[in-house]
């Protein structure tokens, strides 16, 4: 009966969850440890799988660029943010590391080194997400998305928001954060990926 498909595919993703903590190939969403949702790009970029990127060029180019904007009073700030994967190295699953590749994170941080070598501006996200977890009180990756969540985003655009005034000298506002509460099931990005899923429930198995 076709009116039962639906029922029954969300239900057979349902016990492959639950039961055997795997997940069918949705857009390359990979179940890591903890429960958490992750994307098989962003692990094979996180732990670096391919050769590092020589910044050269695109260092050399950025410079240029922004002279050219400088020139006609526009600023160049350049605003790195983290991956779910290299912010949480310990949740992708054992098997990605036991192919080789190179140093983790060697493109971002050769990067970023490469871009304040040139004088280039440059709001590192992922530090300041990074230098503010042990304080922001609740993970700033939920489990059920791949996005992190407007907490970190926020401190992150904070942070952008004062670059922005020292490269400009212009004062753009302020943004500040009073209350942050969090409560109930996982909503909008915050559950992206676990809605991708199609399940009854997004209970997290806990796996190795």
């Amino acid at each position: 009966n076709y009116g039962l498909h639906d029922y029954l595919v969300k239900t057979d993703n349902q016990v492959l969850f639950s039961a055997f903590h795997d997940v069918r190939d949705r857009e390359g969403i990979v179940l890591g440890r903890g429960g958490q949702l992750l994307d098989d790009p962003y692990i094979l970029q996180s732990l670096q799988f391919n050769e590092p990127v020589d910044f050269n060029g695109v260092i050399s180019a950025l410079v240029r660029l922004r002279g050219m904007m400088r020139a006609r009073g526009k600023a160049l700030i350049l605003f790195v943010t983290p991956s779910k994967s290299s912010f949480m190295p310990w949740a992708v699953p054992g098997s990605y590391r036991r192919f080789p590749h190179y140093p983790p994170d060697s493109d971002y941080h050769d990067f970023v080194r490469s871009a304040r070598e040139a004088g280039l501006p440059l709001v590192d996200g992922r530090a300041v997400v990074f230098s503010a977890a042990a304080t922001l009180g609740h993970p700033p990756f939920p489990r059920t998305g791949i996005h992190w969540n407007d907490q970190a985003a926020g401190l992150a655009s904070i942070a952008l928001l004062k670059a922005i005034e020292r490269e400009t000298g212009r004062d753009v506002g302020r943004m500040r954060m009073e209350q942050v509460a969090y409560g109930g099931p996982p909503e909008g990005s915050d559950r992206d990926y676990g809605t991708l899923l199609n399940l009854w429930s997004y209970a997290m198995p806990e796996t190795g």
